[in-house]
């Protein structure tokens, strides 16, 4: 018997309702609960999806779950082709509609145009969606997918970001690096670049600033190099193998020279002497290091910057540096800490090598954070103007000397707390005697404080983490968003994907915080806005409601059925 017209318009469209159900409900509810709860998460999953299929009249169960299936390997099929020409990208296609399409109707025997209707929807979604992206959207949208800024899988792992306003017009620009050239090549011959061991390199800063036809990199020259230098974390790329150089082109751009310490045969013996292998590291990485400070040093001297570097201390709410509000001069020379603050100047000893941050602590005086063999807290006015009022050491905290320093007022009380990342971790206070006060402290290594602030509309700053799943023990790191309590971090949200380098800031004028990260390997910034639909207790209430749907019409079905016999 033929359906009619009308019967099977109804048909394509239950299909296509389907189809995207089966899309995001596997998306954004069974792939974050197996990567958050393990075995919890699976048990979970098979749970709900016997439900949805009990839930099912047993006519029609076997065909809807085989079409699910089918509809799914066809997504996840047709993803893995994106990469490849264009005629083998239609020939693959077609080779994997013949296969599910055989497969399915021998398993599932769903009518040809329900599979066809499945397989669009599948073409669709891989051509119109980034499915790198779908781990954001339950909690934020993609305001802006930066081009590749360097080619996969070479010699650099990552850049450090930052954000900051160095032009001045109270919207912050975003600061990395990269080597775009490099990066287009890498796309355009759709191969990995060939490449030796060890090979040098010739990365660029680049700087994105917003317009109204999005992010835009600003040419060199069209900005301050000073405060772009002050802006960039001192970062140790490709650390220990390679030296380091920094250089002001004639066009005004920034660029990074990496040079091997090492050839193959270097890199081999190194590799084998395994008696050797610690202490060849160690002095290769004293030797990078030291490639980095001279030659930045070099560049501000060439530039003729007054302030180093690695003793820039910056302002957490405004991203600048702080030597340029109220602290000027800032500046360590052997064990002399000297400067100028709010007109004063100050001049004290010290045995750090780096000013990390600034803010108001012990009492809510104004002090510096100096980072070297300990973590030292300097005073900046009054009378103890450039004394130590606190110290640090790596018997309080293990690699102190190693770790990074961030400052903010987390629990509200008007006086900043710091929080550091070393092995484990740590939400530090310092009270008004000197004392130091443990407020909470990871129980695993693999988180990492990376900014507090607002996101979005949130009128409340958050911590903004990474840290691994609730249960299990993979290292893997997710961005999450915590509050802390007197219980200690309470997560307010989680996103399953792996950006690094995270920090919030207004970069589009709409006077929201967005979230800027970068994609670790991959080579690629991302722009997140957050959002306040609640989409995953929407997706949770969806299912519960076709579950429920399903029970009434099977159970209503079998009781009426029972008054008729």
């Amino acid at each position: 018997m033929r359906n009619s017209p009308a019967q099977i318009l109804l048909d394509i469209c239950i299909t296509v309702l389907f189809a995207l159900y089966v899309f995001f409900f596997y998306q954004l509810l069974i792939i974050p609960a197996v990567l958050d709860w393990s075995v919890y998460g699976i048990a979970l999953s098979v749970l709900l999806v016997f439900l949805l299929a009990w839930s099912l009249p047993a006519t029609v169960r076997t065909k809807w779950l085989v079409l699910a299936a089918v509809f799914l390997l066809g997504v996840k099929s047709l993803n893995n082709l994106q990469d490849n020409s264009l005629s083998w990208q239609i020939t693959g296609g077609a080779i994997i509609f013949l296969i599910l399409l055989v497969t399915g109707y021998i398993a599932g025997r769903f009518h040809l145009r329900q599979f066809v209707t499945a397989f669009l929807i599948a073409v669709m979604l891989t051509y119109t969606v980034d499915l790198t992206q779908i781990p954001f959207w339950s909690e934020f949208s993609v305001k802006w997918k930066s081009p590749l800024l360097y080619p996969k899988q070479t010699s650099v792992d990552y850049f450090p970001v930052q954000v900051a306003d160095i032009d001045r017009d109270g919207l912050a620009e975003i600061i990395t690096q990269g080597n775009p050239r490099k990066a287009r090549d890498y796309i355009t011959h759709h191969t990995r670049p060939p490449k030796e061991p060890l090979e040098g390199e010739e990365n660029q800063v680049l700087v994105y600033k917003w317009s109204n036809e999005g992010f835009q990199l600003m040419a060199p020259g069209s900005y301050d190099p000073e405060p772009v230098l002050s802006a960039l974390k001192p970062d140790y790329i490709s650390l220990p193998y390679y030296k380091m150089k920094w250089e002001k082109k004639a066009d005004g751009q920034l660029q990074q020279k990496l040079t091997p310490q090492l050839n193959v045969t270097g890199l081999m013996d190194l590799a084998l002497n395994f008696g050797m292998a610690p202490f060849s590291s160690l002095q290769l990485s004293l030797e990078s290091v030291a490639s980095r400070d001279s030659s930045i040093k070099q560049l501000y001297k060439n530039m003729d910057m007054h302030v180093q570097p690695t003793t820039t201390m910056l302002d957490y709410k405004s991203r600048m540096p702080v030597d340029s509000q109220e602290a000027k001069n800032l500046f360590i020379d052997g064990y002399d800490f000297s400067g100028e603050f709010a007109g004063q100047e100050f001049r004290g000893t010290t045995k750090g090598t780096g000013i990390m941050a600034g803010g108001n602590m012990a009492g809510n005086k104004k002090v510096a954070i100096l980072l070297g063999k300990s973590l030292e807290v300097l005073a900046l006015t009054g009378p103890q103007a450039g004394s130590l009022l606190a110290e640090l050491t790596g018997e309080d905290v293990k690699d102190v000397s190693t770790g990074e320093v961030l400052i903010s007022d987390v629990n509200n009380d008007n006086i900043d707390e710091i929080m550091l990342n070393t092995e484990y971790a740590k939400l530090l206070q310092l009270k008004p005697n000197g004392q130091w006060k443990v407020i909470w402290s990871s129980r695993d290594d693999s988180f990492r404080f990376e900014d507090f602030n607002t996101l979005g509309s949130g009128k409340k700053p958050e911590i903004i983490a990474l840290s691994k799943s609730l249960v299990r023990n993979n290292p893997t790191r997710y961005i999450t968003g915590y509050e802390l309590t007197p219980e200690g971090l309470k997560t307010k949200w989680r996103v399953f994907t792996g950006l690094i380098n995270l920090q919030a800031a207004d970069v589009d004028g709409d006077r929201e915080n967005e979230l800027i990260g970068y994609l670790y390997k991959n080579h690629r910034l991302f722009v997140l806005e957050k959002h306040d639909i609640p989409v995953t207790q929407i997706l949770y209430g969806i299912t519960g409601l076709l579950i429920a749907w399903g029970m009434y019409i099977r159970l209503y079905k079998n009781r009426r059925s029972g008054e008729v016999r």
